[in-house]
């Protein structure tokens, strides 16, 4: 059940350095200069360029390594100068009481005070000592009264608690965190947009509701904030938000991404397209935006038309393909395709005994849609070589899975909702993974995570430019193995 204050969650924040006996190294993060480092390790800019000969001029880009020269170092290097200059001085037979009275006076070094240089207005600055800061905006609406409402609260309820575990595991690794929650069930989206705190967020997680996210994101374009959206999805509003993140993306781009890779793993594959007759109606666009890739790639591709499933007991010998290595990928999705084609396929196909060296291998390409079959057909997935491509995705086998569904019922004594995607876990994976791109990069994270890699347990993220915002083009590749394996492979 969700609390109704604030939560807010404080460790201390570890620095790690790397150094050896003469230098440190320090990793640039957005709003560094040469002399803040200066005044921060105790050295002068001139000690520091002298130290990073790549340096031009005074630019330091965010992701450079520099090499922090030991201040007591760069001390014995100056009184050494100092030793040489005085004794060169004492030789000089012309000016002897000069000379004397050098080595009697230390010599004060002529320093020109560096201006310090003004920060970038497009960069934010973190009050010091400031914690890492998340806002949450969702329909929280605890009273909820119709089951719309009860729906919404139900999920929003579960991804924040996915969201405070993820916050729970960074505090365990030293990471200072506050959480602002504000609940839409209360009050509206033009009254929390209008509080003061939520300027001071290094990341907003915007609410369900397509319209709401149009007028969080314009909040976070005026005020440089980064908004992350887990649930709703905009082209266009990504075509102009340099500060939008979103996590899903068009079903168009998704086909696309997946067909590049189909074509390419299964390069020495051939393509057949098994199309139910009795389910014509029901064929998924993601056939065609197959073909097309096929077709781009002048690779050649063959359909199979049945009305009757037991033809596909002579498919590959019709199609004059026996013997070689073929991928089958059925036209339509749903659940009554399934019941019709697999016994029939698997009777034929995966389990002939005649001339079994002569035969190549097999495989079938699913659809998103088959992880919610899966307690149905896992059999049939396993034996028969099943490949599926999904966003998201759960191994029930995964070692951290299990701690993951171990601490839930630990915190909230219930089992998460069985759904898909789970909403716990899609908390979890968005607070671990903005999080640690905050930790890494700073408030000014958004430039740099593309391609930011962070483990995560159900979303696969790997977010790219769509016009000036972000989408995420990560996918899975799920394959189902007959030595009874789940493997995830990514598709970037």
């Amino acid at each position: 059940m969700i609390r109704e204050r604030l939560f807010c969650i404080f460790v201390l924040l570890s620095v790690l350095l790397t150094a050896n006996a003469d230098s440190r190294q320090h990793v640039v993060k957005p709003g560094d200069t040469l002399y803040s480092l200066s005044k921060r390790y105790g050295v002068t800019v001139e000690d520091i360029q002298a130290a990073n000969p790549s340096i031009e001029g005074t630019n330091i880009p965010a992701g450079m390594t520099l090499v922090i020269p030991d201040e007591n170092e760069v001390s014995k290097k100056k009184d050494k100068k100092r030793s040489i200059f005085f004794n060169f001085k004492k030789r000089d037979k012309n000016k002897d009481k000069v000379a004397e009275e050098m080595v009697e006076q230390p010599v004060a070094e002529n320093k020109v005070e560096e201006e310090k240089p003004k920060p970038d207005p497009r960069l934010r600055q973190k009050k010091p000592g400031a914690p890492d800061n998340i806002a949450v905006i969702l329909p929280f609406n605890l009273e909820a009264q119709t089951s719309t409402d009860d729906k919404l609260q139900m999920r929003s309820v579960e991804f924040y608690e996915g969201l405070l575990m993820a916050v729970n595991e960074a505090q365990q690794n030293g990471q200072r965190v506050l959480i602002q929650t504000y609940d839409l069930g209360t009050k509206s989206i033009e009254e929390i947009l209008a509080t003061k705190s939520l300027l001071d967020a290094d990341f907003i997680v915007a609410p369900m509701d397509a319209k709401d996210v149009l007028r969080v994101a314009e909040f976070g374009k005026n005020n440089n904030v980064a908004v992350v959206s887990p649930f709703a999805f905009n082209l266009e509003l990504s075509a102009l938000n340099p500060n939008l993140i979103q996590l899903n993306t068009s079903k168009s781009q998704l086909y696309d991404y997946v067909s590049d890779d189909v074509v390419k793993r299964f390069d020495d594959y051939e393509f057949v397209f098994l199309n139910d007759q009795n389910f014509a109606d029901k064929s998924d666009p993601y056939a065609s935006h197959l073909k097309n890739a096929l077709k781009e790639k002048n690779k050649t591709f063959h359909e199979f038309a049945y009305t009757n499933p037991e033809t596909l007991v002579s498919v590959d010998s019709l199609l004059n393909i026996a013997g070689r290595n073929i991928l089958y990928i059925p036209v339509a999705n749903s659940r009554d395709v399934l019941r019709r084609m697999f016994p029939c396929l698997k009777c034929t196909t995966f389990e002939t005994e005649a001339d079994s060296a002569n035969l190549g291998q097999t495989a079938i390409l699913g659809y998103p849609e088959w992880v919610l079959y899966a307690n149905d057909f896992m059999d049939y997935y396993y034996d028969m070589n099943v490949y599926l491509f999904s966003k998201f995705y759960i191994n029930p086998f995964d070692e951290k899975v299990k701690t993951f569904y171990k601490n839930f019922r630990y915190w909230y004594a219930k089992e998460p909702m069985s759904l898909t995607p789970r909403y716990a876990m899609l908390g979890y994976d968005i607070g671990r993974y903005f999080l640690a791109a905050v930790k890494t990069y700073g408030m000014n994270f958004v430039p740099y995570i593309e391609g930011f890699a962070q483990e995560t347990l159900q979303s696969m993220m790997n977010f790219k430019p769509e016009g000036e915002g972000l989408i995420n083009r990560g996918l899975y590749l799920v394959h189902f193995t007959p030595s009874t394996q789940i493997e995830k492979h990514e598709i970037k």
